[in-house]
């Protein structure tokens, strides 16, 4: 690290670049969070509404059996989206007290080549729990379709 920090002509604007990508992490987090937010809203309404749908205990073998199926599907997108919404460790930019404690004396490029090093560590380890987070909405997701749609399905059959 020492040598490679004593010539770096563009080590400013990778540093910037690099928070730069790390607040649009940020962004698409707080984006999902509220996806799975709504997610998890919507699948609550759902299940509320099938409660007090009398076709699920007047109706036929059939209108309860996809009643049934689509109770199942959306409680199963309620757990991907809990679980997606869970996710909560995500690393951030360095600690103000150890770049106070740690670098106020070094020489300026030696610690901007440290936190750019950091951040880049910091991206991928959150790019990881980001990707999870974006399979868990989008299994959610077809998983309160699938059900929505069935409830779909089950009203037009019952009123044909």
């Amino acid at each position: 690290m020492d040598k490679d920090a004593d010539f770096l002509p563009s080590l400013d604007v990778v540093l910037s670049e690099t928070k730069v990508a790390l607040d649009r992490q940020f962004e698409q987090i707080s984006s999902l969070d509220l996806k799975l937010g709504v997610l998890l809203g919507l699948s609550g309404v759902i299940l509320a509404a099938l409660l007090g749908f009398p076709l699920i205990r007047n109706g036929d073998m059939a209108t309860r059996s996809l009643l049934i199926g689509a109770v199942a599907l959306v409680l199963v997108s309620l757990v991907f989206a809990t679980w997606g919404y869970w996710i909560r460790k995500y690393k951030g930019t360095p600690a103000p007290r150890a770049l106070r404690d740690f670098y106020l004396m070094e020489e300026p490029e030696r610690t901007k080549l440290a936190v750019t090093d950091y951040v880049v560590e910091v991206y991928e380890w959150n790019q990881k729990r980001i990707a999870s987070k974006v399979k868990y909405t989008h299994i959610s997701f077809v998983f309160v379709f699938l059900g929505a749609l069935i409830i779909g399905v089950t009203i037009l059959y019952n009123l044909l």
